[in-house]
């Protein structure tokens, strides 16, 4: 399991941080990304709360990777040129994730202030993840 405020040695993590710096996930709060290494134990919506250090009855939902980052690359006809550059950025994060992880999962959990998580498993059978938070009224 991650230990809180430590800086995790793995050379997919430095790629994730690479990927993802300057990048926030947007909600109504827009947050950063933060890595973690989860584990070798398989991720699934039974511990990914305590995987993710929140009350293992929180609320979990699992969404479809592929359309999490659909949604996010998707470029709408008011983007302007910083729109456009930021959905570059999660279409290279996406393509990297894919590259270097297996069995890509996103998970939200709890319930209006949520913990979302990217993870995949690692070549090296560790699970990895991207997580942040959002905010959800």
């Amino acid at each position: 399991m991650a230990t809180p405020g430590k800086t995790p040695k793995h050379p997919t993590i430095t790629l994730l941080k690479k990927a993802t710096r300057g990048l926030v996930y947007m909600s109504e709060k827009d947050a950063p990304f933060k890595t973690v290494i989860l584990g070798k134990e398989p991720v699934d919506p039974k511990n990914i709360a305590v995987l993710l250090q929140q009350p293992a009855d929180a609320a979990v939902e699992e969404l479809n990777f592929d359309k999490v980052f659909g949604e996010l690359t998707k470029p709408e006809k008011w983007h302007g040129e910083d729109e456009l550059a930021y959905l570059k950025k999660y279409k290279h994060l996406a393509e990297m994730l894919r590259e270097h992880l297996s069995d890509l999962k996103v998970f939200k959990v709890g319930e209006r202030i949520l913990k979302v998580a990217i993870v995949g498993k690692a070549t090296d059978g560790q699970w990895l993840a991207l997580t942040t938070e959002a905010l959800e009224t």
